[in-house]
């Protein structure tokens, strides 16, 4: 059985207007919403195949969340989103404790959810509340043993 459908036209526009209003940009293509509101982009190519024996929770990549309060890009989601608003830069040392799934403080006025980079690097998502940054990080990609000397070349 199916964990997942192919999003209407409607729906997939009613996503991109919140991501335009979010993020300044789009993701364009073929998405598919799995449960616990995930969104999936894939082709056009998957409907032409018999998924009724298929268990699958989502079609494609993973690239984020309808949540109620907006869209949560995941980290895949938020790099191919190329947002051009809600972006906050953070430096090296904040770098570090981010890829290791730390909260980050910040001065930004910015409120919700935001993508976080690093010079040319998208490192994901994250949300402004009281001022700091919440990692949305899955514990499974988080780097505890990476070296700051690494971080620093």
């Amino acid at each position: 059985m199916m964990n997942f459908r192919h999003m209407t036209k409607k729906e997939v526009n009613e996503l991109q207007e919140q991501m335009k209003k979010q993020f300044g940009s789009v993701i364009e293509g073929t998405m598919f919403r799995g449960s616990k509101d995930k969104v999936y982009l894939g082709t056009e190519h998957i409907l032409t195949i018999n998924l009724d024996k298929l268990n699958a929770e989502g079609i494609g990549v993973y690239i984020g969340r309808i949540e109620e309060d907006g869209f949560r890009p995941s980290i895949e989601g938020a790099q191919l989103i190329r947002a051009v608003i809600n972006v906050i830069e953070i430096n090296d040392e904040e770098t570090w404790d981010w890829i290791r799934g730390f909260e980050i403080k910040t001065n930004s006025e910015t409120r919700g959810y935001v993508i976080i980079k690093n010079k040319e690097d998208t490192l994901g998502t994250g949300k402004v509340i009281n001022g700091k940054i919440w990692n949305y990080t899955p514990k499974e990609r988080r780097i505890k043993s990476l070296t700051k000397k690494l971080i620093n070349q």
